[in-house]
């Protein structure tokens, strides 16, 4: 299987899952992401098995923003022709509910939030410190969009923050374009780090700034907004499904607003503790893994 679209290596795919199905006759299958989603349906349907098959896109290929137009659209009609194969669809968010039910047009559709283990997401103490921590954890890729967090700690140079992405990829040069410019500031990346580092990055942080082109429900968000970082998102699914607006954070239109807020954060040490409180309250009710 390759992560292409890629008729041959697709065919041999399907095959080989085919395979695998007859010789063990699992009684459920959980397939995750768009195009195992659609390989694993048409495989299961093939091969005839007697099982409950279920999908979970968490984030549908069609949201994508960098491919072209025809591709997306592509990638839609694939997900409306797959519904029909049967199973039940798993969405990780409302908003990917939705998306499920009045556009892909899926016959099952059950929502089932994306969870973490809470008790290890130690409390943040950063949330009024002098110079604030500025976090994001996430790969370095165009979905992540770390140009947009770039452009961020440029304007806000002026500012006590410190920004930090915690992570790896294929897009770091973005943070180094400006790198040299008058009034710029150096976005440190960390690279992959073990969950622990994670933990101690959010336990010393004061707002998760997330500009994500496209998520489903980001697992490092929930965990932000457990340590009780105030957080700063774009208007996507997922990210606006966790985040209150106004309330344990901010959800925004533009790259204008997502520096405002942040700005606004950055300066007010009385907001980012209100918006804390409100994060550590609101999360553990709804995402904690039991």
């Amino acid at each position: 299987m390759v992560n292409a679209i890629s008729p041959w290596q697709d065919l041999l795919g399907v095959l080989a899952l085919m395979r695998l199905l007859h010789q063990e006759k699992p009684d459920v299958i959980h397939l995750h992401s768009s195009k195992a989603g659609i390989i694993g349906r048409v495989a299961a349907r093939l091969s005839g098995v007697r099982a409950a098959v279920f999908y979970s896109p968490h984030g549908f290929a069609f949201l994508r923003e960098d491919v072209s137009p025809w591709k997306q659209r592509w990638f839609l009609r694939l997900e409306q022709w797959a519904a029909k194969l049967g199973g039940g669809l798993i969405a990780c968010s409302a908003t990917e509910a939705a998306l499920a039910k009045t556009v892909v047009r899926h016959p099952q559709v059950d929502l089932i939030e994306n969870a973490v283990d809470l008790d290890a997401v130690p409390q943040t103490t950063g949330v009024s410190a002098d110079e604030v921590l500025v976090l994001n954890a996430a790969r370095v890729c165009y979905q992540k969009a770390p140009w947009r967090f770039k452009a961020v700690a440029d304007q806000c140079a002026d500012l006590p923050a410190k920004f930090v992405w915690i992570g790896a990829g294929d897009r770091e040069a973005d943070f180094e374009q400006s790198h040299q410019a008058a009034g710029s500031a150096t976005v440190s990346v960390t690279g992959w780090l073990t969950q622990k580092c994670v933990f101690d990055y959010l336990q010393q942080g004061g707002v998760f700034l997330m500009p994500s082109l496209w998520e489903g429900m980001p697992l490092a968000l929930i965990e932000a907004q457990a340590a009780g970082l105030p957080a700063v998102v774009s208007n996507v699914g997922g990210c606006q499904d966790v985040v209150i607006d106004g309330v344990t954070g901010f959800v925004c239109e533009d790259d204008a607003s997502l520096l405002a807020r942040t700005r606004l954060l950055i300066a007010d040490p009385q907001l980012r503790a209100t918006m804390s409180r409100n994060a550590i309250a609101m999360v553990r009710p709804r995402f904690l893994a039991h």
